[in-house]
């Protein structure tokens, strides 16, 4: 259990899979087991309902076969996303959108999208909003759709408009700044993850975004979950 305990602190502070091996004198392929058995106890605890005024947005991440034997040799990460064969321009590679919504209470639903869409985003949202709450996004068709189908008021920020705040209290300057600590984390402290196991690195990621949780209670949780599974 002490190896377990040192490998939750590892968890806590977000460590990559070769940071935490080292500390806890394991090897890499145990530490990717320990990491992915953790994430999938992760991956469903978000929040069921947000509060107040609400903020969505999405963010987008390259499809990842990270980990996949037989692909071919990845790409420098962040080079470019085409590249010229004949002097022709080959298709970019596929964006995976995630959809990041937060109340001004730090309540967060993600999830990984098929598609940006309205039916995409009230699928995750559904059941999650009381009906007349403010919901602020930028200028999208989906974004419109969804706030017609939750019955809740869309207070919309257009960037050609250069009006950041609304009424001097509606933008989505906390779900923007999510996103950059969510793709800072994603791409450069953990140097890329495989597209199908995105959802488990949200819910590890929702954990380390709670400022109320201490390392105790997290490790409490984790063990308990680890016990009961």
């Amino acid at each position: 259990m002490d190896v377990l305990d040192q490998y939750l602190e590892c968890m806590l502070a977000g460590m990559s899979l070769r940071k935490a091996a080292r500390h806890c004198s394991i090897s890499l392929d145990t530490s990717f087991h320990f990491r992915h058995r953790l994430m999938s106890l992760l991956a469903d605890n978000k929040s069921e309902h947000l509060e107040g005024i609400f903020e969505i947005d999405e963010t987008f991440f390259r499809l990842s076969h990270k980990g996949q034997r037989g692909m071919k040799k990845a790409r420098k990460r962040g080079g470019s996303s085409c590249y010229k064969k004949n002097g022709v321009k080959a298709p970019r590679i596929k964006q995976v959108p995630v959809l990041v919504a937060c109340d001004r209470q730090g309540n967060i639903i993600d999830g990984v999208l098929t598609r940006l869409s309205g039916d995409e985003l009230y699928r995750h949202l559904n059941g999650c909003i009381k009906p007349g709450t403010p919901l602020c996004a930028d200028a999208h068709l989906a974004h419109e759709w969804v706030a017609k189908k939750l019955k809740v008021v869309l207070k919309e920020l257009v960037s050609s408009s250069k009006v950041a705040v609304l009424e001097g209290v509606f933008h989505i300057k906390h779900v923007n700044g999510y996103h950059s600590t969510l793709k800072r984390w994603i791409n450069c402290t953990l140097c890329g993850v495989a597209t199908k196991n995105l959802t488990k690195y949200l819910g590890w990621r929702r954990i380390l975004s709670d400022d109320s949780l201490s390392k105790a209670s997290f490790i409490e949780r984790i063990a308990g979950y680890w016990a009961i599974n």
